[in-house]
């Protein structure tokens, strides 16, 4: 699994996350001591960044695992947000998903206009130019809250996006898989910025078309903006 950042923010373009597999904690109560998910947070409280994927894998984080760290940084942005003094950004989270086959290349050189239209820092280049067989792309692309499918055909990404590629073989995997997605990308955030998010949106492709479009509330109801319409 591989997770992509902006390369003006980031040390590196392409982050490779090791490849051990650790056994996975299966208690909710395990998790919120892992993100200190129901603590006490306020504008000051470090997101967690990518500080966990050195002694373990992204893609080995359970789904309560993943939830408990999605609410714990809303309420770290909702503590910023009151305390003022930060750029505040009003975001609905687009997440596409595009299986590995002959449909990806297009797909990928689609994202790259759409990124480069918003900014000449975002682009494609360090995204693998084939995905093994398996394997399921997943970019976050954040735009401005308000509206989600065809309304986005000529709309430009709001906030640096990610790029994170797995193995997801069922839809059930796919789904794990871009909320792993959301949970990197939102403890991402640079410290002078705050984040008020609607639910995400999860669009999956085949043939590079979008196939299917649903709500990715990711399990947790603590999300400020109400879910868009047109879903």
């Amino acid at each position: 699994m591989r997770l992509w950042r902006d390369p003006v923010k980031a040390a590196g373009s392409d982050v490779r996350v090791g490849a051990g597999r650790r056994v996975r904690r299966l208690a909710d109560c395990v998790a919120m001591r892992l993100f200190g998910s129901r603590r006490v947070v306020t504008a000051d409280t470090p997101l967690e960044g990518a500080q966990e994927m050195r002694p373990r894998r992204v893609h080995d984080l359970s789904a309560s695992e993943i939830r408990a760290s999605i609410d714990r940084a809303l309420r770290i942005f909702e503590a910023r947000r009151v305390a003022g003094g930060r750029r505040e950004l009003e975001l609905q989270v687009v997440v596409q998903a595009c299986p590995a086959g002959l449909h990806y290349a297009r797909w990928r050189k689609e994202r790259n206009r759409v990124m480069a239209r918003s900014s000449k820092r975002w682009g494609t280049g360090a995204w693998p130019e084939q995905l093994p067989s398996g394997h399921v792309a997943i970019v976050v692309l954040p735009y401005a809250a308000g509206r989600v499918g065809p309304a986005l055909a000529a709309a430009k990404i709001a906030y640096l996006p990610a790029f994170l590629d797995g193995r997801a073989e069922t839809r059930a995997a796919v789904e794990l898989l871009a909320m792993q997605a959301v949970r990197a990308w939102m403890h991402m955030t640079g410290d002078e910025d705050t984040l008020v998010l609607a639910p995400p949106v999860l669009e999956e492709f085949q043939q590079a078309r979008v196939q299917r479009r649903s709500l990715l509330d990711c399990g947790v109801s603590s999300w400020p903006l109400p879910p868009p319409d047109g879903l």
